[in-house]
């Protein structure tokens, strides 16, 4: 799918390791939002940021559904120090939180990159 290049091609744009196999989207605002999550975003906020491609990672399979629904907490420090996806570890290094505010902010950034890229 388009969404699974682009996030690709994010990762490579940032340089790096270029992991092998099957890459899985990471939805980080999850499709299926626990207490902790709803306790920051409502459910309208839900619906319209959780398939943004600011909200949306390249993980492996083992990672990914290891991850589920869980809180950010726990999802940054994975994405930080474990995944094979540089855009993953960026991403857990860069955003202590996950806010509506900051899905605005990286999809800005990643809109930019976008048109630079294929412009």
């Amino acid at each position: 799918s388009v969404t699974k290049y682009v996030l690709l091609e994010w990762n490579r744009h940032l340089g790096g390791d270029q992991p092998q196999g099957t890459m899985w989207i990471e939805h980080v605002l999850p499709d299926k939002p626990s207490d902790t999550w709803r306790e920051h975003f409502a459910q309208q906020q839900h619906e319209s940021l959780k398939d943004l491609l600011a909200n949306l990672l390249p993980l492996s399979k083992e990672m990914n559904q290891a991850l589920s629904n869980g809180p950010y907490e726990k999802k940054r420090g994975v994405y930080q120090d474990d995944s094979g996806f540089k855009a993953a570890r960026n991403f857990g290094r860069d955003y202590a939180e996950w806010t509506p505010a900051l899905i605005a902010e990286r999809s800005q950034t990643l809109a930019d990159w976008a048109v630079t890229r294929w412009v």
